[in-house]
């Protein structure tokens, strides 16, 4: 759960927070912050959650603290896990429990002491707060300089070791080229190298391809059971939706029908407000929380919409075939099953399936906003009138 929540905290500072400096909002215990600057000598009895532009936090988290921003210092001590990213990260608060973050460039100072395991990655990381659990870390340029209680794990183009760096466990890297390690910090037998090849993704790229027998067949395989699996749940959902709102399905249908081209527009409009919803519930503490209903609610519409779209499509094409002008759901379900098909089967093509499919999930969509739209439009009228 921490980990989504720090994906959507980073998604919420890339939006961009423009306040000139913090507010906070509690909230079922936890502490919200945005904004720009010191968070004070913050106390909070459960979990944060911070983002802005550059943020310093301060003081005592009782549980997990989720930072994001462009700058970003962590100056308050958690009793739980440290969750951190963004352009710049400094963390000099001990951590309670493990230590997560990533950023351009990294540093943790000897202040920031981590009860558990560290993980970290960036261009350029340096590692001068000590760890007592396991360390793992990715990144340009690496350098150790504090002790770490358990085993290390680092993948760099640069690694070295400052005068403070001992290990206590096994140390695996992986670097160009092999590099001396003072005997101060580890003893040579606890010591792994693996030359780090930068054309080994391509290479084993290559080597799959031209290897068919085993590689390519479970890549295969896997991808054509997660197709089908979408399309099941697609075809039930839409037999649901045919058998218990056939009305408002046909309702629909007719006005994608009548003007295909307004209502792809409409659909662009429709779509474009909805994403919109998830910045815009981003913009406030208040909205913060509404977030992950916004991207369900995007979630649910574009299934919708691609649902509708589909199924304009295909019983247009049917009946265009001689098909029965008023078909039993039965009918309707099967028109649209293959329907799904034929789209899941074209969606293998590049481009072509990915545009064909685009286009009927904004007629799918435009179909359900000029309907609104008319119901709107429809309930206002007397009151415009009565106003005259």
């Amino acid at each position: 759960m921490s980990r989504l929540a720090l994906l959507l905290i980073a998604c919420l500072a890339m939006a961009g927070f423009a306040r000139a400096e913090v507010t906070s909002r509690m909230m079922g215990g936890d502490l919200y912050l945005s904004g720009t600057g010191s968070s004070g000598n913050l106390s909070a009895s459960r979990d944060v959650f911070a983002a802005g532009p550059s943020l310093s936090l301060r003081g005592q988290v009782a549980g997990v603290t989720h930072a994001a921003g462009f700058d970003v210092e962590v100056d308050g001590a958690s009793a739980g896990s440290i969750y951190a990213v963004g352009a710049t990260v400094a963390i000099r608060a001990t951590t309670g429990h493990d230590l997560s973050a990533m950023a351009f460039s990294l540093r943790t100072l000897p202040s920031a002491v981590t009860q558990g395991n560290a993980r970290l990655a960036g261009g350029m990381v340096t590692i001068e707060g000590p760890v007592t659990g396991s360390l793992g870390v990715s990144g340009g340029e690496v350098v150790l300089d504090s002790a770490i209680g358990g085993d290390v794990w680092i993948i760099a183009e640069k690694v070295s070791f400052g005068p403070q760096a001992r290990i206590g466990g096994t140390l695996t890297y992986s670097a160009p080229a092999e590099i001396s390690i003072p005997e101060g910090v580890i003893p040579t037998d606890r010591v792994r190298f693996t030359k780090l090849e930068r054309s080994e993704m391509l290479r084993d790229m290559r080597t799959a391809m031209r290897d068919r027998d085993y590689p390519v067949l479970p890549a295969f395989m896997t991808l054509f059971a997660m197709a089908l699996v979408t399309l099941a749940f697609l075809v039930a959902l839409g037999a649901v939706l045919l058998a218990f709102f056939a009305s408002r399905v046909e309702h629909l249908r007719t006005v994608a029908v009548a003007r295909p081209g307004f209502t792809i527009l409409m659909g662009f409009l429709g779509l474009a407000t909805v994403l919109g919803s998830v910045p815009v519930s981003a913009m406030t503490l208040i909205g913060i929380p509404l977030v992950p209903v916004a991207v369900l609610f995007c979630v649910v519409v574009w299934t919708l919409g691609y649902l509708m779209g589909v199924y304009v499509l295909a019983l247009r094409f049917w009946q265009g075939m001689g098909g029965d002008k008023a078909p039993g759901t039965a009918v309707r379900v099967a028109v649209l099953a293959a329907g799904l098909l034929v789209m899941t089967v074209l969606n293998f093509i590049p481009f072509l399936g990915w545009f064909a499919n685009m286009v009927l999930v904004l007629l799918g969509i435009g179909a359900m906003a000029t309907a609104i739209t008319l119901f709107l439009a429809a309930r206002a009228r007397p009151d415009a009138g009565a106003a005259k």
